[in-house]
C-alpha cells in the first residue's frame, strides 16, 4: 500500500487533509496535486482528490482519483465504498455493486456499504436481493 503519511509526502498530505477539513477544498486540492508530482501512486492524495471532486460535482474526475486510489490501496475498505458510491452515482450499477462487495469483503462490517448496496439493488427492481443484504 503507498500510503504517504510518511515519505516525502508526508507533511504536505497532512497540511492538505487540514486544508480539507475546514473546507478549503482548493487550497487542499492544490497540495495534494503537489504530492502526486513527487509520488504519483501516492493513496492518500488520490483519494482525497476524490472526495473532493465529488464534493465539487465532478463525478467523471472523482472516478478517475478514486480507481486511482483502489489501485494504490486494494485493501482500503472506505476507497471501494467511495469508488461505488460514485459509479452509483453515475448510473454504472454492476460495477458499483462489484465496488461494494469488493468494500464489505475487506469489511463485514461496513454498515453504510450495506445500506447504499440495498438501496442500489432496490433502483436496479431487485428487492428479494436487497433485503439479504440487510437482514
Amino acid at each position: 500500500a503507498s500510503h504517504s503519511l510518511a515519505g516525502p509526502g508526508a507533511a504536505l498530505n497532512l497540511k492538505a487533509l487540514e486544508l480539507q477539513q475546514r473546507g478549503q477544498l482548493d487550497e487542499a486540492a492544490a497540495l495534494f496535486h503537489q504530492v502526486l508530482a513527487m509520488q504519483p501512486h501516492d493513496f492518500v492524495a488520490q483519494y482525497s482528490l476524490g472526495v473532493i471532486s465529488s464534493n465539487q460535482g465532478n463525478p467523471e474526475q472523482a472516478l478517475n482519483w478514486l480507481t486511482g486510489a483502489v489501485a494504490a490501496d486494494p485493501s482500503n475498505a472506505q476507497a471501494q465504498y467511495a469508488l461505488a458510491t460514485t459509479l452509483q452515482g453515475m448510473a454504472l450499477y454492476e460495477q458499483a455493486l462489484d465496488a461494494f462487495d469488493r468494500s464489505l469483503t475487506l469489511n463485514p462490517k461496513y454498515m453504510e456499504a450495506y445500506n447504499n448496496k440495498a438501496t442500489l439493488l432496490h433502483s436496479m427492481n431487485r428487492h428479494l436481493d436487497a433485503l439479504k443484504t440487510i437482514l
